[in-house]
């Protein structure tokens, strides 16, 4: 849709634009391919009423909703993922799309997942956004990067408060 207006748009002049604006044209074009990817392979399998959506995600890769039938998948992961993760992470939604909401990771949803072509992995291995927080005990006993802060926290091995530190 933005490169139809952009190429049909006679006072269009990219020269004129700034480096900012032309990064998001250059994001919207690309998430703009993916949408289109992503909504040819729901409606190869019959998923023609369910919604498509991004989110800002920064640990998962996608999500489904059955309530609302609507399969959401992370900006920060589509733009840092490889194209093999980015459709194995597609097929991954769809099978659960397909197989209903009691299913999760089981059994059932892994026989649809395979079918459909997609690894049938639960999880990715990918780190698409930087941890915001450190965790750490503070007798040293581990320490663990996060995206956010939970109170009142204690560790396990030794009883001590747990405390965060910025990451930068």
């Amino acid at each position: 849709m933005m490169k139809n207006f952009l190429k049909i748009n006679k006072f269009f002049n990219s020269s004129s634009l700034s480096k900012c604006k032309k990064k998001k044209i250059k994001d919207m074009e690309f998430f703009e391919d993916f949408l289109n990817l992503a909504r040819s392979e729901m409606n190869k399998y019959g998923l023609t009423d369910w919604d498509l959506d991004l989110d800002f995600a920064k640990v998962r890769a996608g999500a489904c909703y059955f309530r609302e039938k609507k399969i959401s998948f992370s900006r920060n992961f589509i733009k840092n993922a490889h194209q093999e993760d980015i459709n194995d992470t597609i097929l991954h939604e769809i099978a659960h799309a397909l197989v209903g909401p009691k299913h999760g990771h089981n059994k059932v949803w892994k026989e649809m997942a395979l079918k459909l072509g997609c690894s049938a992995k639960r999880c990715h291995t990918l780190e698409f956004s930087n941890y915001k927080w450190t965790r750490f005990c503070v007798n040293q006993c581990w320490e663990q990067k996060v995206h956010r802060k939970k109170l009142n926290l204690i560790c396990k091995k030794c009883g001590s408060k747990v405390l965060y530190r910025k990451n930068e």
